[in-house]
């Protein structure tokens, strides 16, 4: 219990500090900038949010779990090697998009107001940007399934405050274009990250003599390739969907309440989700009993659940103060919305954990099915429910959907056939 509540705060420390750096951030570039400048900005961050889910191929739960799953055995470090090839492999297919992208894509329109050299040069030094993200990101994943969490701890919060003070610092002083500084912020994250994992045990020169069998990495590896990539992808499809759904339907200020509202369920949901990856994906990764497994993951459930619920009765409470705090006054009749929002939220935790375990067992086909099948019955039911309940579909469905997921990833943890781990 005692061990729960120390890794519980000082993970949620850590989220905490990346959120408030990332919002200093961006406060300081929207005053400095002004709206349509800024619009540029967090129109390239999203398309740094994409080549980094395309070059990484979605691996960082892969990563913490087969190191923690193999951190006794002399197998790990070639198991580090066939992981390495696959963002090696991501990597090359990201450059070609690049480049192929620099040619064809019309960037005056993406970035209105910027020459399109500038775009381009942002472009291309984005890429050794992302490249040292995929190893900073690699070195925290390790740390985490070695469960070294005094040296994650300094290698996140080392690199949050470095990139937002690289930014703000190069911005200021008009060092470089706009968009370069924020496609360059990742490149220092390599010079801290690799010297810090190494004295943990992991250096990139250890894999170079390891041994890494085509057929066993595949294994291994390519159940969080489709587990990664099938969320990433699917997730802001649907979004866009419901949001344009909204839009033709309700209006395009209903869709904009909508979308405040989410935003703060994604504070809720990263917070939760980061949380739970440092605590729960290592412990449940390792090679466990199914007593064992029992022992440690209905506990830590309740708990995740008692803390979730904690969290939204005192948002529920203080609606108005949340939207205010969030959003904005304009934003106030999104409070009618919120509770439903909140349970769905509840329950999210519950199924993200469930969904945790899948992922670790590399029960590939029930979490995929899980992903795909709520994604199309949130689509489905927001539409049937819209003429109905209008702009009470979308957060209806949400904890309908949460609440189905939980319970039926649940039953699929309770299935888990223990004698093939």
């Amino acid at each position: 219990m005692k061990s729960f509540w120390k890794l519980f705060c000082g993970s949620a420390f850590i989220t905490l500090f990346r959120t408030v750096c990332s919002f200093v951030l961006h406060k300081f570039l929207a005053v400095i900038l002004g709206p349509s400048v800024f619009a540029c900005v967090g129109q390239f961050q999203n398309f740094l949010s994409i080549g980094q889910g395309i070059s990484s191929l979605a691996l960082q739960n892969g990563w913490v779990s087969l190191t923690a799953r193999y951190k006794n055995e002399k197998s790990l470090h070639g198991i580090w090697r066939g992981g390495l090839r696959l963002n090696i492999f991501g990597m090359f297919v990201l450059v070609v998009v690049a480049v192929v992208f620099l040619f064809i894509a019309p960037l005056e329109e993406m970035f209105p107001g910027m020459p399109r050299r500038n775009i381009q040069a942002a472009i291309l030094f984005a890429l050794p940007g992302i490249a040292a993200t995929n190893i900073a990101s690699i070195c925290l994943s390790v740390m985490n399934g070695l469960e070294r969490y005094h040296r994650y701890a300094l290698i996140a919060l080392s690199i949050s405050a470095i990139q937002t003070l690289w930014v703000i610092i190069l911005v200021y002083t008009k060092s470089l274009s706009l968009l370069s500084i924020i496609a360059t912020q990742s490149i220092l994250s390599v010079a801290i990250a690799i010297p810090i994992a190494s004295r943990a045990g992991f250096s990139f020169s250890l894999l170079k003599s390891a041994s890494a069998r085509l057929a066993e990495n595949k294994k291994v590896w390519l159940p969080f390739v489709a587990m990664g990539l099938v969320p990433m992808l699917l997730t802001p499809i649907v979004l866009t969907f419901v949001r344009q759904m909204l839009h033709f339907s309700q209006g395009l200020e209903i869709a904009g309440l909508w979308q405040g509202i989410s935003k703060i369920s994604d504070f809720f949901n990263v917070g939760i989700s980061s949380i739970l990856g440092i605590i729960l994906l290592p412990k449940i990764s390792e090679k466990l009993s199914k007593k064992d497994f029992s022992k440690i993951f209905y506990p830590l459930l309740l708990r995740v659940l008692g803390i979730a619920g904690i969290v939204s009765l005192c948002l529920y409470f203080f609606k108005q103060e949340t939207i205010l705090f969030f959003l904005s006054e304009s934003f106030s009749e999104a409070s009618l919305l919120l509770p439903w929002q909140l349970l769905g939220d509840f329950f999210h935790a519950g199924g993200w954990c469930c969904g945790m375990v899948l992922m670790a067992k590399r029960e590939t086909k029930k979490f995929l099915f899980l992903e795909i099948f709520f994604q199309v019955f949130f689509v489905c039911c927001t539409w049937s429910l819209l003429s109905k309940l209008g702009a009470y579909s979308p957060v209806i469905t949400y904890a309908i959907e949460n609440l189905l997921y939980f319970i039926i990833a649940l039953l699929f943890v309770r299935k888990i056939s223990w004698k093939t781990l």
